[in-house]
């Protein structure tokens, strides 16, 4: 029997020991460093793949250690046949870092942009890569930024740029064509506006405005196609013709998305209504202003307005919201018998 308890000692002993080893030691930790690619709005992805030779456009670079140790790290470029360390700096772990950067296109055709990660002078396995092709004929919008705007309301002015750069080593005339569907008719029938002839000299550029009226409420594509003696390429956008639409008060696009607490925010709200059916016309709408509680959920009604419309017809509102501290969600509902569609603007108080 004293055999048997010295044994059960033992036996506890033993399992205690073993209890305490398990959460005693040192058990190994990941380590690792991140690396990723944001567009110049602080997204991942659309990422512009074909720019104007010459132009450059916004990145930000993000590392993040998680090395449990201080860590100097480089980033590497390479791209168009060089190599070159672009920033140096050190981390703290536990800590990170958002760097802007601004990639030069300096290449015609397509290029592997490769952005590669190096800590404390040595190469690891983290690299990141852009294709992006340098063009010598693009669309540009009126401030010869690549952005375009994918959509305009309704019989509005477009604005554009169009960017030539003669890639060859000797001078060139180039011819400049616009093709546009005729509105209304199919897409085979086109407008074709020419746009002038240019002589360029080898890799000398031409910016050359142009401004279009928006007249289909669906796509509206635009070709445009540069032609020399040995050279011919095309370009396409595609725009789209907004029905209705949300603009500052002096008949902008750019609405603030941050104002000072108290302030009071004007937009403009535009409707044409193009819907013809027999029977429906002239079609009762309602125009509903609505401002988001905050529970997230709920809304609060700021006006309704009631009115009526007949094909073709077009009008124009005003609604002024006072922008509180914090997250301000309003919604415009534009509501008939055929549709119903909200347009939303968020606005943070501070």
């Amino acid at each position: 029997m004293e055999y048997l308890d010295v044994f059960n000692v033992i036996l506890v002993v033993l399992v205690i020991s073993l209890v305490y080893l398990f959460f005693a030691t040192p058990r190994p930790v990941e380590s690792f460093s991140g690396f990723y690619i944001l567009n110049s709005s602080g997204y991942f992805g659309d990422y512009p793949n074909e720019l104007p030779y010459g132009h450059s456009f916004p990145l930000i670079i993000g590392v993040a250690n998680n090395e449990y140790d201080y860590v100097e790290y480089s980033i590497n470029l390479e791209g168009n046949g060089n190599s070159k360390i672009v920033e140096d700096f050190g981390l703290e772990h536990n800590s990170s870092i958002e760097i802007p950067f601004s990639l030069n296109v300096n290449w015609l055709g397509n290029n592997n942009v490769t952005f590669s990660l190096l800590k404390n002078g040595e190469p690891t396995n983290l690299s990141l890569r852009l294709w992006v092709e340098g063009s010598s004929f693009s669309v540009l919008n009126e401030t010869n930024g690549f952005e375009v705007r994918s959509s305009i309301p309704l019989f509005f002015d477009l604005p554009l740029s169009i960017f030539l750069m003669n890639p060859f080593n000797v001078s060139q005339t180039f011819s400049l064509q616009a093709q546009y569907p005729w509105a209304g008719q199919n897409i085979s029938e086109t407008e074709i506006t020419d746009l002038g002839t240019f002589n360029i000299s080898p890799m000398q550029v031409e910016y050359v405005p142009y401004s279009i009226e928006i007249d289909k409420f669906d796509t509206n594509p635009i070709t445009f196609t540069v032609s020399s003696e040995n050279y011919t390429a095309s370009r396409t956008i595609e725009i789209e013709g907004d029905l209705y639409y949300m603009l500052n008060e002096t008949e902008g696009y750019q609405i603030p998305n941050e104002l000072s607490s108290g302030t009071e925010l004007t937009v403009k709200l535009g409707l044409h209504y193009l819907w013809y059916v027999p029977g429906y016309t002239p079609t009762d709408l309602t125009l509903n202003h609505l401002k988001l509680k905050e529970d997230g959920v709920n809304y609060t009604s700021l006006s309704q307005f009631n009115f009526t419309m007949e094909h073709g017809d077009f009008r124009e509102f005003g609604r002024t919201q006072t922008i509180g501290q914090g997250d301000n969600i309003f919604v415009f509902e534009i509501a008939s018998r055929h549709f119903y569609d909200t347009i939303t603007l968020n606005v943070k108080g501070v």
